[in-house]
């Protein structure tokens, strides 16, 4: 597996030392890089990313629905498409959760 990602990710190196750390300690890794991300997923690495924390600032109210969508459309660059619509849509049913309760 260490052999895969050295290919896969040679060039992100501070990609590949956190990744390689994660599976030494059976841990998660922080990564945003598409590279990066699509070896996790492809090895079930669990992994948070900056959409991650986007959502949960979001989730604990510390930034508005508005300034979460705004940040992660930011990463768009960065990240693949498929991801960002993925986290989107948990967003949109987080902030529909919290819409309900306040109707309540």
């Amino acid at each position: 597996m260490l052999k895969d990602l050295w290919n896969s990710l040679s060039r992100l190196s501070g990609e590949m030392q956190s990744i390689s750390l994660a599976l030494e300690i059976k841990s998660f890794v922080i990564v945003d890089n598409s590279a990066a991300v699509e070896y996790c997923v492809k090895n079930n690495i669990k992994i948070i990313s900056s959409i991650n924390l986007i959502i949960y600032y979001f989730y604990k109210d510390k930034i508005t629905y508005t300034q979460a969508l705004n940040k992660i459309n930011l990463l768009r660059p960065y990240i693949k498409e498929k991801y960002i619509e993925k986290e989107i849509n948990l967003l949109k049913s987080i902030k529909g959760d919290k819409d309900e309760k306040k109707r309540k």
